[in-house]
């Protein structure tokens, strides 16, 4: 998904969690921009108020964010090691 194609899901998060189906939330979570506390907040005022998902999206979601995680641990041992 491009940059620009995130900014605009994140903009109709609403409309999604209102209007599409529960595994939309897969999506809008890939939108989300982590470093900005202000997203992170309704990210997970979001999660509160999202219809439940499937087991099968609810292993996508985790899937991708042990994915992001791993991502950051490799990126601070580097850091880590250098300095």
């Amino acid at each position: 998904m491009s940059p620009d194609d995130k900014i605009l899901l994140w903009q109709y998060r609403e409309y999604c969690r209102h209007h599409l189906k529960p595994r939309a939330l897969v999506k809008v979570l890939s939108c989300v921009n982590w470093k900005d506390i202000e997203c992170v907040k309704e990210t997970y005022r979001l999660l509160n108020c999202w219809r439940e998902l499937e087991p099968v999206d609810a292993l996508e979601v985790r899937r991708e964010s042990e994915s992001r995680l791993r991502g950051q641990i490799a990126l601070t041992t580097i850091i880590f090691m250098w300095a």
